[in-house]
């Protein structure tokens, strides 16, 4: 009878998000993948992205039906805000993130962000995910990346793409259930078809931090089959390349991140810190700037020690990473699915040109800089 009633709200919950397509008029694309294409649209005057599948077809739909309903009932600053869905076309619509992926803005800025966004990026995913992890049941994302991290334009971070979040009803979810996901940022366990937890996801965030730390993306010299093949049968893993270990041993923040990936990225789910443990010890980075003893060095990975704390506080105080730039893509209006597109040549509604002087709001902790969440 439970099992009726929840089916009954799901079907209520997905009409209530529904969205008719007329509603929508779709601008530029801004992304594509394997299994769907993101373009910047309007939906009744507010600017969103909007996800659209690739794929057609009843099981995609049912697919779609399931990411909603978990999108539906989430609400944290760090998560992306969804907004709707369709059918038919099958899309998604969500907030609107100008900046887009961490990936690319690692990328377009050829090298990391430097300490403070670094942090502040690091403690955003993690408050994001601590929330996951603290819904009940517990809500395994399972597909966490540097692309589905998204940033606006004053630099407040999100994640995104729940379709293959998981909802863990019991101890472990089976590894049978024919997951896919990106062999780059999943736990060994999962590589090996094995049962996994929240653990799962701390060894992602593990990836991630590797990549903040590194400004580069995962094994990007192996085929995806050969990551399988080193990241779920064999002892290597990743370790952090000669510049990024310069750049963890800047101060004691950027420490403090070089240790948590390097147990997070652990081969083995037991030696993972949990997201409650991950945000602690992040909230607690700050702190460790200001006058007092340095802790021990915990790992092999961490490079060695500065001559003082007070040189490790001018550097990070000295860090500012500049903006990346970004070209959207201009192309000729189209027409997709029953969803109207057209051309644009301008972002007309950016805040940087309504408002010229708007700038970041920051706190600073001693002399280190923290970039604030701001909640809209």
């Amino acid at each position: 009878m439970l099992g009726a009633a929840d089916a009954a709200a799901g079907v209520r919950a997905a009409a209530e998000w529904t969205i008719p397509p007329a509603e929508l008029r779709l601008r530029e694309r801004v992304a594509v993948g394997g299994f769907a294409e993101v373009f910047r649209g309007t939906w009744n005057g507010t600017t969103v992205a909007v996800k659209q599948l690739l794929e057609r077809g009843p099981d995609v739909v049912e697919r779609l039906r399931e990411e909603v309903l978990t999108l539906c009932r989430l609400r944290h600053p760090n998560l992306l805000l969804f907004m709707g869905w369709c059918a038919d076309p099958p899309l998604i619509a969500t907030e609107f993130m100008r900046r887009g992926s961490l990936h690319s803005i690692l990328r377009g800025n050829g090298g990391h962000l430097g300490a403070p966004r670094t942090h502040h990026a690091a403690v955003s995913v993690a408050k994001g995910m601590q929330y996951l992890h603290s819904r009940s049941p517990p809500i395994l994302h399972l597909d966490l990346k540097s692309p589905n991290i998204l940033v606006d334009d004053k630099w407040r971070v999100k994640i995104a793409d729940f379709g293959l979040a998981r909802a863990r009803r019991n101890t472990l979810v089976s590894g049978r259930s024919g997951f896919h996901g990106t062999p780059e940022w999943m736990a060994p366990e999962m590589l090996r078809a094995e049962d996994y937890d929240e653990k799962a996801d701390s060894y992602s965030y593990g990836v991630v931090l590797w990549e903040l730390l590194a400004a580069q993306t995962p094994w990007n010299e192996l085929h995806p089959m050969q990551v399988v093949a080193i990241v779920g049968y064999s002892d290597r893993r990743l370790t952090l390349p000669p510049e990024a270990r310069d750049f963890a041993g800047e101060n004691l923040v950027t420490r403090a991140l070089a240790d948590l990936f390097w147990e997070c990225a652990s081969k083995s789910p037991r030696a993972r810190p949990g997201f409650d443990e991950i945000l602690e010890r992040l909230e607690r980075a700050p702190g460790m700037l200001l006058s007092g003893p340095e802790p021990a060095v915990g790992t092999a990975q961490t490079p060695p020690r500065r001559a003082d704390v007070s040189d490790a506080n001018a550097t990070a105080s000295r860090a500012r990473a500049p903006t990346p730039r970004t070209s959207a893509s201009r192309g000729p209006a189209e027409t997709a699915a029953g969803v109207e597109i057209e051309e644009i040549t301008h972002h007309g509604d950016a805040p940087s040109e309504r408002d010229p002087a708007a700038a970041e709001h920051t706190t600073t902790a001693g002399e280190y800089l923290v970039h604030e969440d701001e909640e809209a």
